[in-house]
């Protein structure tokens, strides 16, 4: 065969082979890394800022102590309602399903109890007003659902009076005191709709002892109470909406 012709021939192949690798080159699929799709799922999920509304009923138990020889009442029980609002922001590590986070929540509360006082004839009673709290929480995410414990500083506002049995008149009266704690919980959340999650949770607080002016309604001084440490449950639940900001320093790292 001729040099020139075997030359041609070769060059043929060559550019047959180059056109039939392009080809099968241009239908392969393209492979998106998984770490990059995960990274992007858990952040679509819980990381965020959010806002949201949650309700309650709550049951604790309470005492008063008063100067003099009768001293204290007995612990009595205290039970009653919670509404209020919540505001927080979740951080759920790319390709990871730890879910870290801190919320701050205040609450309008209706929660009172009453017992007999030290002085026969009259009952005493307190009541809680509000309930403010700022926790950490750490939680584990599957999927759309999250299990999540939390622990941290918790504040109330506080009452007493003293009331007679035969009148029904209120005698003796405490100012709104406030009493710090803390509280502890766990609950679970579960995103039902893009940006929207319903919970389920459950909280523990405990509040110290505080001493307050008890006074007549007219406004006369006459002793000192001590609100001692007051222990309270709370079963809440609530909807929460979910902004989905992610810091585009965060994104920029995966």
């Amino acid at each position: 065969m001729p040099r020139r012709v075997h030359l041609a021939l070769i060059s043929w192949l060559s550019l047959g082979l180059g056109a039939a690798g392009g080809a099968a080159a241009a239908d392969l699929p393209v492979t998106v890394p998984a770490v990059k799709a995960t990274a992007l799922a858990a952040t679509t999920n819980w990381t965020g800022l959010f806002i949201g509304a949650e309700g309650g009923q709550g049951w604790g138990t309470d005492q008063l102590f008063f100067p003099g020889p009768l001293t204290r009442t007995s612990g009595f029980d205290t039970s009653g309602a919670v509404a209020g609002g919540v505001i927080g922001y979740n951080f759920q590590a790319p390709v990871h399903n730890w879910v870290f986070g801190f919320e701050a929540s205040l609450d309008w509360a209706d929660i009172n109890g009453t017992t007999p006082c030290p002085l026969v004839g009259f009952d005493c009673a307190s009541k809680l007003d509000e309930i403010l709290a700022g926790t950490g929480r750490v939680g584990y995410a599957f999927g759309n659902a999250l299990l999540y414990a939390k622990g941290g500083f918790a504040w109330s506002r506080n009452r007493a009076s003293g009331t007679s049995r035969a009148t029904g008149a209120i005698v003796e009266r405490t100012g709104q005191v406030g009493r710090s704690g803390y509280t502890v919980g766990a609950g679970a959340e579960y995103m039902f709709a893009p940006n929207w999650s319903a919970k389920l949770e459950y909280d523990y607080y405990h509040f110290d002892s505080k001493t307050v002016v008890a006074t007549t309604p007219g406004g006369t001084v006459l002793e000192n109470v001590e609100l001692t440490g007051r222990s309270l449950n709370l079963i809440k639940g609530g909807v929460n909406y979910h902004f989905n900001w992610v810091p585009p320093a965060v994104l920029a790292r995966y």
